[in-house]
């Protein structure tokens, strides 16, 4: 985490920047042909909204970004250089249970299992809409949002205090607890909540281990957590 000031923005993408493009684009397309693999048809009209969404919010939030901090891009297309070996564990059932998510939501639709009304559909749009933004808010004030758990003060590591950063000290997983169960409820489906959920938890995990290593190895991080008091959620947690 670092701070920054988003009017001071770098020279722009470099190829870890470009490699991070690609590998969210083809995330994406895997993603949206696994729900309609599961689904078994192209007419799943929630899975294009799912699409459409997706691709508004990556190229609106991939503008914001690249104008105020094209560096954050760059670093979450790094490979890791000191992962911490917890991080590794979690992150591979994170993966699995992600996959999960698309899966059973496709096949869902197909088998009829759930029958989910229209305002939860739109109350799943909506609050992908907002973990959208909280994303690219994140990325926009912090220009070492890495994808992995990291302190890199050999390339001048700081702690992120602007932006959302002011409210919560990592804004970026609180998006990605709101995202899983949203994307369920909007596919409409009740049976990825549950990997959803666990998801879910995942990070609400990672957050306290993460949060313990940048206390220990990021200076200055321990007087930023006095000032800032709540990890994921204002006046809760």
């Amino acid at each position: 985490m670092t701070s920054f000031n988003s009017q001071q923005t770098t020279s722009g993408l470099d190829h870890y920047g470009r490699r991070r493009i690609i590998q969210v684009l083809l995330t994406l397309a895997i993603a949206t042909a696994v729900i309609f693999i599961s689904a078994g048809r192209l007419t799943f009209l929630w899975g294009w909204a799912y699409l459409g969404l997706a691709l508004v919010s990556l190229i609106f939030g991939a503008i914001y970004v690249l104008r105020h901090n094209p560096q954050a891009i760059n670093e979450r297309g790094r490979p890791a250089e000191s992962q911490k070996s917890w991080d590794k564990t979690l992150m591979s059932v994170y993966a699995s249970l992600f996959v999960g998510v698309y899966v059973l939501s496709g096949l869902d639709i197909r088998f009829s299992w759930s029958v989910v009304p229209f305002w939860l559909h739109g109350v799943g749009a909506l609050v992908t809409l907002f973990s959208s933004a909280l994303t690219y808010g994140a990325m926009a004030h912090n220009k070492f949002l890495s994808l992995y758990v990291q302190v890199a003060q050999e390339r001048g590591h700081q702690v992120a205090t602007s932006g959302p950063y002011q409210y919560v000290r990592h804004p970026m997983y609180l998006s990605l607890v709101l995202s899983w169960p949203a994307l369920a409820l909007l596919l409409g489906s009740y049976w990825a909540l549950l990997p959803a959920l666990l998801a879910s938890g995942i990070i609400v995990v990672r957050t306290v281990f993460e949060d313990r290593t940048l206390l220990e190895e990021l200076p200055g991080y321990s007087d930023y957590a006095r000032q800032v008091r709540y990890r994921l959620i204002p006046g809760l947690w």
